[in-house]
């Protein structure tokens, strides 16, 4: 019985200090920088050739909500509404992102690379877009 005890008790102390972690905490005064992303797209002011539209209205969502074009296609997005909306981007896509999407205007961008790309507009919680780029 004693050594059952001796076995139960160094157990328990092994367990507990596993439980203490390895080492001293990460050092966390270092200062780093975030790379950014990859270039994938670029902002065009006046398309010539646009592959996809989306309408951004004062229904407060974009349609369609999926868009899918080819690599090298532009997108351009259309205010047809009254209210302003933005186009934004997740990092490290943010560069993509339009701040303010006023009534009446209308924005676009090249993809250039195949992915998944989720947007929303800051202003409007739940209006979101998905451009699929194959």
């Amino acid at each position: 019985m004693r050594n059952l005890r001796v076995v139960v008790a160094t157990v328990g102390l092994t367990v507990l200090l596993a439980a203490c972690g390895n080492g001293p905490p990460p050092d966390t005064t270092s200062t780093t920088t975030a790379t950014p992303g990859p270039v994938v797209g670029t902002v065009v002011t006046a398309p010539t050739t646009v592959a996809a539209k989306v309408i951004a209205s004062d229904k407060l969502m974009f349609a369609p909500e999926t868009t899918t074009v080819k690599a090298g296609g532009v997108v351009q997005w259309s205010n047809t509404g009254t209210a302003p909306h933005t186009i934004t981007f997740a990092d490290p896509y943010g560069y993509l992102s339009d701040a303010t999407f006023p009534a009446g205007k209308t924005y676009a961008i090249q993809f250039t690379v195949p992915g998944k790309y989720m947007y929303k507009c800051t202003i409007h919680p739940g209006m979101s877009g998905e451009i699929d780029v194959t």
